[in-house]
């Protein structure tokens, strides 16, 4: 059984006002747990968690920095999925993106804790982050101009 669209546009019923938590950039979140956790110890970001046999014999091992580059990339497809909506809250999400990605840079090139290649990895996701931002923002308004130009 087919049910009947609510009068109106039929758009307006599945907009959602956007709430504050999808205002906060979770690249910057997990740049600032690798920096905080950084300061509190300067040994506890090498330090392994655990290490896992693997079948064929050779032992991987899990470190704090890279439990957080995980973290990163879960972050980055959060970025991207957030990336995918269409509205005004977009231009926020970008500018957001933007002062994460510089914060991100001048650390990396100022501060001792953040000179290493995982927080050039966060670094590079919270580029890949703007890059696609854009181009969603582009692909979108390219179909719209597309749409009232016929």
């Amino acid at each position: 059984m087919v049910m009947p669209l609510p009068a109106g546009d039929g758009n307006s019923s599945r907009r959602r006002k956007p709430t504050p938590l999808s205002y906060v950039p979770f690249m910057g979140v997990v740049a600032l747990i690798y920096l905080v956790v950084g300061l509190i110890s300067s040994t506890a970001l090498p330090s392994v968690l655990f290490t896992v046999n693997l079948f064929s014999g050779a032992p991987w091992a899990l470190t704090v920095s890279q439990l957080i580059l995980i973290f990163g990339l879960v972050a980055l497809l959060v970025e991207l999925l957030k990336a995918l909506r269409v509205g005004g809250h977009s231009a926020v999400d970008h500018m957001l993106s933007m002062v994460v990605f510089v914060l991100c840079l001048l650390a990396f090139l100022l501060w001792d804790v953040a000179g290493t290649s995982d927080f050039l990895l966060l670094t590079l996701m919270a580029l890949v982050d703007i890059m696609a931002g854009f181009a969603v923002s582009l692909a979108t308004a390219r179909r719209d101009i597309a749409i009232g130009g016929d």
